[in-house]
């Protein structure tokens, strides 16, 4: 009848009473109230729709209009009962319709194959020659010397899988699977390791663990992992066939729908309100069908047995990474199993690396959720680890080469995550390592970072530090708020060009190439309508720029064109960085019918289809 999960007031729940509330009004447009109220031996007052209005509801105990106090009566009407289940019904119906043509849209989309990508398993190169062990056949190495530098660690589970073991594997059931690859994962890894690891995903996959029991134990052998001490461990076990390949590359945490996502649309699909401002063609009905697709789903969380498969293998996948890059410190939680003792080597900062892509990646997140909850606690560590200069001169990947998705990963955290104390002590500390953090970040990644810093100040008021923790969640894992001044920290590292590629630069320059890409490049700071608002502020400040550098006869000939303000903000920025928050707080509180040069920078953030019907929306409220 009524869900159970909702607010009530006395005994009966809130929609059930707006329902009974929303029935008695209907009965009286339609004439039906009068008659019900006789039929009952109850007052119509002089016979007006108001009086009757007024007598259903106090004789229903719903209290009078705009009156939230009201006494429960206990059962709902059964003509509002009818009337509800009727009306569910349709619903029902309906969301079945547009739920079957949703799913004959994804269906037509491009298909994105899952593609194994092979690696050098001494260099984790990719895209040159290989040649293949011919031993395993599973093993890849750029060069005959890099395949003999490897053996001494390759050679205790170099072993060829023949076709019939390899069809035993691909037919176990998900409880011989997971013990199977514990004894393998347990004893550091073998020629079996990698493909019993894509055996539990396709059983994932396939919805074979639908109560959660093995994603609850998997869980335990991953986070047994990230407590081991030996280092070499992990370099064994990366050494296994197949393994560096499949810990390093593809898709392994996307469903299919999130592929499809990122291959459309890799920063994101546009907002539902941008749709009008996106040539017809089929990146539009890309977009319609993604956004009708996530309308329509709850998402993957909801504790063991109630994710997605992404979820369910990030559990296993995820903490092997994470193991092979930090020896954890035992807690309670695994949003601290991030934090310990680095592991040195190669195989270390090529995990850390991969750790960082993946939770740097939002489509990602959105799959796997909390079981991504070390990647916080592991990027403090390696920022903290880079500030007392514990990985210099290490080999490998880049970990920060999308500092901008790992800022990006943080703010979400500190918004939302049970996670969020490492993410703001992580941003805290990127903000101590000055501009170093940004050494391998473009133009257009600096963009992306000052998006996303003014969109979080904006939706939650961090003009300054005052306030204190939101601590919702109690015992320590609440929502942490991000101070102004870290989030003014990071934005002024931007502007630094020491050990970077703009160091030739003067910071005029830099400063009207971040304006510029932050108000116009798309391709760089995320799709359409989703941050109208901070692209709004940076297109602002270009303009102030321009009025700045303008003389003052021209400005007072009226307001600034767009096209102008563009091109003169690039040339006649000032050669100091943005006083960030100040300049926010102050765009914040202008009201954008009352400012010109605001009105034309959402203008030109908004796009024409959007600004037309805010327009429209503005001279109604006027009338």
């Amino acid at each position: 009848m009524w869900r159970l999960d909702r607010p009530t007031l006395g005994g009966r729940t809130v929609q059930g009473r707006d329902f009974e509330i929303k029935w008695i009004h209907d009965a009286a447009d339609e004439g039906l109230l009068e008659a019900w109220l006789k039929e009952r031996g109850q007052s119509v007052g002089d016979g007006s729709r108001e009086a009757m209005i007024r007598a259903a509801r106090h004789w229903r105990g719903l209290g009078e209009e705009g009156d939230d106090a009201f006494e429960d009566k206990g059962v709902v009407l059964p003509e509002a009962r009818a009337w509800i289940q009727a009306v569910a019904a349709k619903e029902a119906a309906e969301r079945e319709r547009e739920k079957a043509s949703t799913e004959a849209q994804l269906a037509r989309l491009e298909p994105v194959e899952f593609a194994t990508t092979r690696c050098c398993a001494r260099t984790y190169a990719t895209g040159v020659p290989l040649l293949r062990c011919a031993r395993c056949k599973r093993t890849f190495y750029a060069s005959k010397e890099h395949q003999e530098a490897h053996w001494p660690l390759h050679k205790r589970s170099c072993r060829h899988v023949d076709d019939d073991e390899a069809a035993g594997i691909a037919a176990l059931g998900m409880a011989a699977c997971f013990n199977a690859l514990a004894r393998s994962l347990q004893a550091g890894g073998d020629a079996t390791t990698a493909l019993l690891m894509a055996r539990l995903r396709a059983l994932f996959d396939a919805g074979a663990d639908g109560d959660g029991n093995v994603e609850m134990q998997i869980h335990t052998l991953g986070r047994g992992l990230i407590f081991h001490a030996d280092d070499g461990f992990f370099d064994r076990l990366w050494a296994a066939p197949g393994m560096a390949s499949h810990l390093l590359f593809d898709d392994w945490l996307l469903d299919e729908i999130e592929r499809k996502e990122r291959r459309w649309f890799p920063l994101g699909v546009p907002s539902e309100d941008a749709l009008g401002d996106m040539e017809p063609g089929p990146a539009r009905a890309a977009a319609e069908t993604l956004i009708a697709h996530d309308a329509q789903t709850l998402g993957g969380f909801g504790g063991f047995g109630g994710g997605k498969p992404s979820m369910k293998y990030c559990y296993i996948y995820f903490n092997v990474v994470v193991a092979s890059t930090v020896q954890g410190r035992q807690s309670m939680s695994s949003a601290h199993d991030g934090r310990g003792r680095i592991r040195r080597g190669e195989v270390g900062n090529a995990a850390m690396g991969r750790a960082m892509q993946l939770w740097a990646c939002p489509y990602v997140r959105k799959c796997c959720g909390d079981a991504l909850a070390p990647a916080p606690s592991l990027a403090y560590t390696h920022v903290a680890g880079l500030a007392a200069g514990v990985r210099a001169g290490l080999p490998g990947f880049d970990p920060f080469e999308d500092a901008p998705g790992v800022v990006d990963a943080a703010l979400e955290e500190a918004s939302q995550g049970v996670a969020s104390q490492h993410a703001v002590a992580l941003l805290e500390k990127m903000v101590e390592c000055g501009g170093c953090v940004w050494r391998a970040c473009d133009v257009a990644g600096r963009a992306r970072v000052a998006v996303a810093l003014a969109s979080y100040a904006m939706d939650n008021n961090r003009y300054d530090d005052e306030g204190g923790d939101d601590d919702g969640y109690g015992f320590g894992y609440g929502r942490t708020v991000v101070k102004g001044s870290v989030l003014g920290g990071l934005f002024a590292c931007l502007f630094e060009t020491a050990d970077c590629r703009y160091e030739d630069k003067h910071r005029g320059w830099l400063r009207a190439q971040i304006l510029r890409a932050a108000a116009d490049d798309e391709a760089a700071v995320g799709p359409l309508g989703k941050n109208d608002r901070p692209r709004g502020f940076f297109q602002w400040l270009r303009i102030k720029d321009a009025r700045a550098a303008k003389p003052a006869t021209d400005a007072a000939a009226g307001a600034l064109p767009d096209d102008v303000a563009a091109a003169i903000g690039d040339f006649a920025a000032p050669d100091t960085p943005v006083d960030f928050l100040p300049r926010l707080q102050e765009y914040d509180a202008l009201k954008e019918d009352d400012d010109d040069d605001k009105r034309a920078a959402l203008r030109h953030a908004r796009g024409p289809t959007r600004d037309a019907k805010w327009q429209a929306m503005l001279a109604s409220w006027r009338k």
